[in-house]
């Protein structure tokens, strides 16, 4: 009798143990498949990003090519640097000019603003500039020397 109850509780214990190992796989298939759908749903949130960034950034750009100089600088001395490059970068060489011209007229923070803009542009940013940013939000590391 003894015996049989060892045989029926391995058999248990044998069939508990599959029960255990096929709900663990199907865990594991379920969190590869979240995964997935996760890594799914932040792509498309990136790209949803960087269009609506792209479009304001064109909008933005089309309201600054319209304003005179003296008003579009108004405009760009409440923006950052960084601001100030992806938004000129973009614009036509001329009107660029016209832009940073109107810096060099106006008083000493424009003067001083308008020649940080420049420099920057020079150096082939803003590209360098966000590759960096990107490269250090990565991986913590020392900024890219521009």
């Amino acid at each position: 009798m003894r015996i049989l109850e060892l045989s029926t509780r391995e058999e248990e214990l044998a069939l508990l143990k599959s029960n255990v190992n096929r709900k663990r796989k199907e865990l594991i298939a379920d969190q590869d498949g979240f995964k997935k759908q996760k890594e799914g749903f932040e792509k498309d949130l990136k790209e949803l990003d960087k269009a609506a960034s792209s479009e304001a950034t064109e909008q933005t750009r089309g309201i600054l090519l319209a304003l005179q100089p003296a008003d579009a600088i108004d405009i760009l001395m409440g923006l950052t640097i960084k601001e100030n490059v992806v938004l000129l970068k973009g614009m036509p060489e001329k009107s660029t000019a016209k832009i940073l011209q109107q810096f060099l007229i106006g008083d000493d923070d424009e003067k001083k603003r308008g020649q940080e803009v420049f420099k920057e542009i020079s150096k082939g940013n803003p590209s360098k500039m966000l590759i960096g940013d990107s490269y250090n939000g990565l991986r913590g590391n020392e900024p890219i020397e521009n």
